[in-house]
């Protein structure tokens, strides 16, 4: 009896009503053809009602299991959202990263170039002292010049 309730509970929900329906039409032949005893009508009457259960059942059955399809196919509507919204925020991430990276060469750049600024000064500041008496020896050249002319 297990054994026949699991491969009913394997079975596709429209054949066992097809089923149930032919069973329940051979019932009644059988009860058309011999008139049937007292016995055989109240047998056939529980029959009758174990048919209707069951068939109510496989109708439960049907409709939770509609039921689910939709519900999963609302839970894989919304997976494919956030798999495109995943997607758009790990792009949005690699833009992100890039201009940081960007950012931080430009302030490599810009170090490097304070650095440079910094060096010229004190070249600059260094010359200073050696500049002075060039800047006179100039001067005293330009009169020097301006006088043979």
């Amino acid at each position: 009896m297990e054994e026949e309730k699991q491969e009913l509970e394997n079975t596709s929900p429209l054949i066992i009503i097809e089923y149930t329906k032919t069973l329940f039409q051979v019932i009644m032949n059988i009860k058309e053809v011999d008139g049937g005893t007292e016995n055989e009508v109240g047998i056939v009457q529980e029959y009758e009602s174990i048919i209707q259960k069951l068939e109510a059942e496989i109708r439960n059955h049907v409709r939770v299991e509609q039921q689910l399809k939709l519900y999963i196919e609302t839970l894989q509507f919304k997976n494919d959202e956030m798999q495109a919204k995943l997607q758009q925020y790990a792009e949005k991430n690699k833009e992100l990263e890039e201009s940081i990276t960007n950012l931080k060469e430009g302030g490599k750049i810009l170090n490097i170039k304070q650095k440079n600024n910094d060096v010229i000064s004190n070249v600059i500041i260094g010359c200073k002292p050696q500049l002075k008496p060039l800047i006179r020896k100039q001067g005293s050249l330009k009169k020097k010049v301006n006088l043979y002319e």
